[in-house]
C-alpha cells in the first residue's frame, strides 16, 4: 500500500494497483497513477462517480474515474464494468439515489 503522494515519479513493474475511490481523484491525479504503470503490470479503478463529493471542484461528471473510463472507452488494453445494485443497505441506496 502507498499513498498517493509517493506514487510520483515512480514505475511500478510486474504488479497489480488497486486504486480505491477513484471517484476522490481529478482526472490529473488518475493520470499520474495509471502512467505509473510498467511492464506487465495492471491497474484497477474502483468507485462510484456519485459519490464524488470530497470536494466541490469534484462531481459525478468531473471526477478522475468517470474522466478516464469516457476517455479509454474503446481502447485494446481498457475494460469497464458498472455495477448496477448497491451492496450496501437499503437505506444507503436509498441516500445515494435521492440526495
Amino acid at each position: 500500500m502507498k499513498p498517493i503522494t509517493f506514487c510520483q515519479g515512480g514505475t511500478e513493474t510486474d504488479s497489480a494497483i488497486v486504486v480505491d475511490e477513484a471517484q476522490n481523484l481529478t482526472p490529473q491525479e488518475v493520470k499520474m497513477l495509471i502512467t505509473r504503470c510498467g511492464h506487465r503490470s495492471k491497474i484497477m479503478l474502483t468507485g462510484d462517480p456519485y459519490q464524488a463529493l470530497s470536494s466541490s471542484r469534484l462531481d459525478p461528471i468531473s471526477n478522475g474515474l468517470t474522466h478516464t473510463t469516457e476517455a479509454m472507452k474503446g481502447q485494446e488494453l481498457f475494460g469497464h464494468i458498472t455495477m448496477i445494485k448497491s451492496e450496501r443497505s437499503d437505506v444507503a441506496e436509498l441516500a445515494a439515489k435521492l440526495l
